[in-house]
């Protein structure tokens, strides 16, 4: 489990930093005179894990100071080279909320996770039994009953994302967005902004909901401006269940991270292409279907051992009964009635 900070977020001038926020730059891999210098999926479709690394001391109050080395916090983003990412655990709605009797006054508690990824290596970073931890045991009161995420690198950060929705009707199951992808875009190894994936490749329209949202909790809409929704599928939690069941952690908090743009030395950044949406979204549904598929296959296969099991009992227990008539039987007949003259003298034995 990667070390974590619980604090209170005093949210001055974050905000600020994410109204600002720029879209990708779309001629990131194009050079200044037109020539291409990346093109297509450079096939690197397996992530790199990345191990955590201590969390910065954050302050209990002030301005966010971003996601950065403690120990060389204006270090420029290098290609190939470590850099601090981090991922922020929440709870729904506004994270400016005003707390009475507390000295920041406005802010949230969170849990806060920082892992140092190379940069521009496809690079995934898990949350061991996350999904038992927050969600499928008696959870974390200060996130339920909605929980949200938002990831940072230097001095940006994304939108929020929601990680678990808890559905209002008691009879319906709540959902899980497990599949959450930073693109951390970077201009000359300053990082400009992190944009979520679209992750609707990986279920039906059905599936797709809208799900970026900004610090005041309000669903973040497509506009001019540069900055657009993004949508997630959902599993609901009895399919997370079945999976964890089935040894898939497909439902613990899991942040996968791309970037795009150029380092500090012009390098061009080229893992965006490795994103899940840069796939067709027929190979990934189709992977996915596979293991929801395998799941549903295991469950059904203890179904059946279960079954075989209650049957196989059952022809055990009318064995024995059948046994034990026949043996009750077997008795009965082998029994030899009292003929007249012996039933005769038992009875006058029994005068004398």
């Amino acid at each position: 489990m990667a070390p974590s900070l619980r604090m209170s977020l005093f949210l001055l001038g974050l905000l600020g930093l994410l109204s600002s926020r720029p879209s990708l730059a779309a001629d990131s891999l194009v050079s200044a005179d037109g020539r291409i210098l990346q093109e297509g999926n450079d096939g690197n479709f397996t992530p790199t894990a990345s191990p955590a690394t201590p969390s910065t001391e954050a302050p209990t109050q002030g301005a966010w100071q971003g996601c950065v080395d403690p120990t060389n916090p204006n270090a420029p983003v290098v290609r190939l080279a470590k850099t601090s990412v981090c991922l922020t655990v929440g709870p729904g709605g506004s994270w400016n909320r005003y707390i009475p009797n507390a000295p920041p006054k406005y802010g949230v508690e969170y849990q806060r996770y920082s892992f140092q990824p190379i940069a521009d290596q496809y690079s995934v970073y898990r949350v061991p039994n996350s999904f038992q931890n927050y969600i499928d045991g008696e959870g974390v009161e200060y996130v339920l009953p909605n929980i949200t995420i938002f990831s940072a690198s230097g001095k940006r950060n994304s939108f929020l994302r929601r990680w678990y929705e808890m559905n209002n009707d008691k009879f319906s199951e709540g959902k899980i967005f497990p599949h959450l992808t930073a693109i951390i875009d970077v201009k000359k190894g300053v990082v400009q902004g992190i944009s979520w994936d679209d992750a609707c490749i990986f279920c039906g329209y059905s599936r797709c909901l809208a799900n970026s949202y900004d610090f005041n909790g309000n669903l973040v809409e497509r506009s001019s401006g540069g900055t657009s929704e993004s949508h997630g599928c959902y599993y609901t939690v009895e399919q997370c269940q079945a999976l964890q069941k089935a040894g898939d952690n497909i439902c613990d908090l899991t942040l996968y991270v791309v970037w795009t743009g150029t380092d500090v030395d012009g390098n061009v950044m080229s893992s965006s292409n490795s994103r899940f949406s840069a796939f067709q979204p027929r190979s990934i549904q189709k992977m996915v279907q596979d293991t929801i598929s395998s799941v549903g296959d295991s469950v059904n296969d203890a179904k059946d051992s279960v079954n075989d099991a209650i049957d196989d009992a059952k022809d055990s227990v009318t064995d024995t009964i059948d046994d034990a008539k026949n043996s009750v039987t077997d008795t009965v007949d082998n029994l030899n009635p009292l003929s007249g003259n012996e039933e005769q003298e038992g009875k006058e034995e029994g005068a004398n």
